[in-house]
């Protein structure tokens, strides 16, 4: 088994894994499904960053599957998804300053400036969290707001 294989079968792996965790928060009552939900995520985002990103299309899906994470904590209300949302982001800016600035003097400069400009996203996230997170739910339609779990509103 090549690499890309393996780690074809931790995304499939992972992405069954948020999806059963994701049936679990529909279902019970009780909070059973956070551990799904992070074991699954781990699987995914392992399974992300072995692929071979030779292709701008699935170096720019990458970078995609983050910000969906992260608009998909806001859906559900689960930190955990912000978490590697924002790790699987600051991934994607790495690779994507190495490509830009390889080999150049600029490049840590660079960054450093992802770090601190993400940081400060962080805390305007973690300041305005509720309003940000109504602005998004407010545009979904009813149809998606009923496949919201509400124990976590």
């Amino acid at each position: 088994m090549t690499w890309t294989d393996r780690a074809t079968v931790s995304n499939i792996f992972g992405i069954l894994m948020i999806g059963i965790a994701y049936f679990m928060d529909m279902k019970f009552k009780e909070d059973y499904a956070f551990w799904m939900y992070l074991f699954g995520l781990i699987a995914l985002s392992l399974g992300l960053s072995v692929f071979n990103n030779d292709t701008i299309f699935r170096f720019v899906l990458l970078g995609g599957v983050n910000i969906l994470l992260i608009l998909f904590s806001l859906f559900i209300n689960r930190n955990v998804f912000l978490v590697f949302g924002a790790i699987g982001l600051t991934q994607f800016l790495a690779r994507l300053s190495w490509v830009f600035f390889e080999g150049s003097v600029f490049f840590p400069f660079t960054l450093t400036i992802i770090g601190v400009l993400l940081i400060l996203l962080g805390i305007y996230f973690q300041k305005n969290r509720e309003r940000i997170q109504e602005n998004v739910i407010n545009k979904l339609p009813l149809f998606i707001l009923n496949l919201r779990p509400m124990k976590n509103i």
